[in-house]
């Protein structure tokens, strides 16, 4: 009504109080006494609404005639018309819209508007976000939105249908199904932006690693990181001075000490602690993988300076597509990423041969790829040769030493050479693929294993097979068994040979490797895949034993061989898995060292793939049974929080070995997986526990323990004391141990809870004394 008089004031100045004013001023008395301040409250309020209304038409109207967003609170009155003046309003489709929300509300129109509203809304903040970027962005975000609202469309309420001969199996696989479009959605807008942040970091990188930034920057990271170290140190020999001399010293003297040594480290705050905590000044503050963190930086410092050392010598381009019968492959130097990368299709070139070659598969650029050095252009130019794919020109070296000493023929498989040229080129490529552990292998065929004689007897006037087995699980535990005829199921009946126990399913197709593995002996694998493989090949190494993951075997050169096994922890039990299972199984542990390589304490994992789906993993040798004392503990402590972390748990008994030069590693992840639950953590804790326990210590507890234990403990005392009854004395121990090392934690995180916990302890305490004795 008022929207449409001549005589209306401006948009701006109509309010709900307005709109009444002048919509009374229009009417008849008997009708504007409902506007007045007189009428009933319930009028009032309707007219009030009625003019809340007005004001959203009007605001709709405006916007749509100037092609711009409306309020928000508007935006559920627009209709066909008012939408598509909107901008990116004809994105989605007004009819689209409207059938997504036709099963699952009363007004379909309102939600079809709103949802509208809010894309063009998202669209306009987006587009001054992105800038460039934005119509990428649009024209992956729209088709998902669509997915999303076609896959709503399908989704039902029984309010909306009525709950008679409602399917309820079917809406929930209808409602799951739009709900996973719609976490499609999320998860395209968080990716587009992690690969943006991604590639402007990357481009940042590249700019500082080309102005020399990053080596200067990580130089003086060392620096800091060193005069902090040796700070921390001169401090806890400080500490250790002040807490000898503690009693004898006046408060005066206590503050000057501890500003002192807080300064030292260049933590004023620090003094509170040093003057309120006697343990901190009794065994220093702590510096746990400062050390570690100052040779990784080195490490990479290095790394970076080689990098700018190529960088600065240039060298030559190179990029090259080749035909081959398979398909085409491109190899390329990529200087800015400093990459050498191949592009081929699945099958071209065998996958075995490519991971010879340390090429690494990245799926979001769809290559092959590994750093740009000789070394590897050495391994590649080796590893092109044997796939049949012949560059022309060959690829480059980026060092002219390199290109001094190597002629074409070296890579070129069609050139001439004499038998003394081939003899000591082979011998040089042998020499440099051994250096990253690669032996090349024998053209001539392996000679087949030997297949196991067992002796043929008839059960029941059926075929089956009687074997020994047991070296695996120990001399003592030796037994035989007899295998049934195999059955139609795909499984084969296994029972001891001395008619005791019960029987159990093995895998057809698993016998011959269960007996295998049993008596630990390594088949189904070629020689000349890895030169520590073959020592096992070759019984030079020495068994280790067998677990649920695989048989282990320690060689002479100071390498762990683990080979998957079909044989589970218990050899008598139901669930023995088939070739492929054990595979993916030792698979596992390789994903694992994978995601956990830059942890602490997770030592370096080769993996060999046989040509027979075989999986063989090589860790270094270690020493499984080391003396361990406090410092280690607490190392291992801090390398599992690590895991935990970052989102994975070890899952099995904390494992802990000790290589020749002093490192410890935690060496059998095979059970590790992911979870984050405090339930899944305390798992790992009680293994921790047993491994301070065989060390000969108690574990203190860490701060989640502490802190819940705190609290539990705490709460028994407390509902004792109302009772007007004293807790036992081990209850008390338990309380007092807990609450002492909730104390502690949080006199590092959080002052003002430590003086709080600390009261509550000294009234409890104080209700404690108040009791009578016994």
């Amino acid at each position: 009504m008022i929207r449409n008089s001549s005589t209306a004031p401006s948009f701006a100045e109509i309010t709900p109080d307005r709109l009444i004013q002048l919509t009374a001023e229009r009417l008849p008395a008997p009708i504007a006494a409902l506007f007045t301040r007189g009428a009933p409250p319930e009028d009032r309020a309707m007219v009030h609404r009625m003019a809340e209304r007005e004001i959203q038409q009007a605001a709709l109207d405006r916007a749509s005639a100037r092609g711009e967003l409306p309020p928000a609170g508007a935006a559920a009155r627009a209709r066909k018309a008012d939408v598509e003046r909107w901008p990116f309003g004809t994105d989605i489709g007004w009819s689209s819209a409207v059938a997504a929300f036709g099963g699952t509300s009363h007004v379909p129109e309102q939600r079809a508007a709103r949802v509208i509203y809010e894309y063009a809304d998202h669209m306009l903040k987006m587009r001054e976000r992105l800038g460039e970027d934005f119509e990428t962005y649009r024209a992956g975000y729209l088709p998902k939105l669509r997915a999303w609202l076609s896959a709503h469309g399908n989704t039902v309420s029984s309010m909306i249908t009525g709950p008679a001969n409602f399917n309820v199996r079917r809406a929930e696989k209808r409602n799951i199904t739009a709900d996973n479009r719609a976490a499609d959605l999320r998860a395209f807008h968080e990716g587009f932006f992690r690969r943006r942040s991604r590639d402007a970091k990357r481009a940042a990188r590249l700019e500082a690693r080309q102005g020399g930034g990053i080596v200067e920057d990580l130089r003086r990271e060392i620096a800091d990181a060193e005069e902090q170290h040796e700070a921390t140190k001169n401090a806890n020999k400080e500490l250790r001075k002040l807490s000898a001399a503690w009693a004898g010293m006046s408060p005066a003297e206590h503050q000057a000490a501890a500003d002192r040594i807080a300064r030292s480290v260049g933590r004023p705050a620090l003094a509170s602690v040093i003057l309120n905590e006697p343990f901190v000044r009794r065994q220093g503050f702590s510096t746990a993988n400062t050390l570690a963190n100052i040779k990784r930086k080195r490490e990479r410092l290095a790394d970076e300076e080689a990098k700018a050392e190529r960088a600065a010598a240039g060298g030559e381009d190179y990029a090259r597509t080749v035909e081959t019968p398979n398909g085409p492959v491109e190899v390329a130097y990529n200087r800015e990423d400093d990459r050498l990368q191949i592009t081929a299709k699945k099958g071209v070139i065998d996958s075995a041969l490519l991971k010879e070659a340390a090429l690494h598969w990245t799926p979001s650029l769809g290559i092959h790829q590994r750093q740009l050095t000789d070394r590897a252009i050495h391994a590649i130019s080796y590893m092109l040769q044997r796939a049949g794919v012949k560059l022309d020109p060959p690829l480059p070296w980026l060092k002219q030493s390199m290109a001094a000493r190597t002629t074409p023929a070296d890579i070129d498989p069609d050139a001439p050479l004499t038998a003394e040229e081939e003899a000591a080129a082979d011998a040089e490529a042998e020499a440099e693929l051994a250096e990253i552990g690669l032996v090349v292998p024998d053209e001539a065929e392996p000679e087949p294993e030997p297949e196991p004689e067992p002796d043929d007897y008839r059960r029941n006037g059926a075929p089956a097979l009687r074997v020994q087995t047991g070296r695996a699980l120990g001399p003592d535990r030796a037994f035989g068994v007899d295998f049934d005829p195999p059955g139609d199921d795909g499984y084969t009946r296994a029972r001891m040979a001395d008619g005791y126990g019960a029987s159990w399913r093995v895998p057809t197709v698993s016998v011959r490797r269960w007996y295998e593995d049993l008596n630990a002996h390594l088949v189904d694998v070629p020689r000349g895949l890895d030169r520590r493989v073959d020592e096992v090949l070759d019984g030079r190494a020495r068994f280790a034993g067998k677990g649920n993951d695989g048989l282990v075997w320690i060689t002479p050169s100071g390498w762990a061989v683990k080979a998957d096994t079909v044989v589970l922890y218990q050899p008598q039990n139901d669930g023995q898995r088939t070739p492929e299972q054990a595979a993916r199984h030792l698979e596992h542990e390789a994903d694992v060292h994978r995601a956990l390589a830059d942890l602490p304490m997770v030592p370096r994992l080769d993996v060999v793939r046989t040509p027979g789906g075989r999986v063989l993993l090589i860790k270094p040798a270690l020493d499984t049974a080391p003396a361990l004392d406090r410092a280690d503990l607490l190392a291992v402590e801090a390398a599992v929080k690590a895991i935990h972390e970052r989102g994975w748990i070890i899952g099995d008994r904390v494992q802990v070995g000790r290589a020749p030069d002093g490192q410890l590693y935690i060496y059998d992840l095979g059970s590790a997986r992911r979870g984050d639950s405090a339930y899944e953590r305390d798992g790992d804790r009680d293994y921790l526990r047993r491994l301070w326990q065989d060390a000969g210590f108690t574990r203190p507890p860490d701060a989640d323990d502490s802190a819940r234990l705190s609290g539990f403990y705490t709460r028994m005392v407390l509902s004792r004391l109302a009772k007007g009854e004293r807790p036992s004395d081990s209850t008390l121990r338990a309380w007092r141990e807990y609450t002492t090392a909730h104390g502690a934690n949080l006199s590092d995180s959080d002052f003002d809870a430590y003086m709080l916990h600390a009261d509550q302890m000294e009234a409890i305490e104080d209700r404690l004394r108040a009791l009578p004795a016994g």
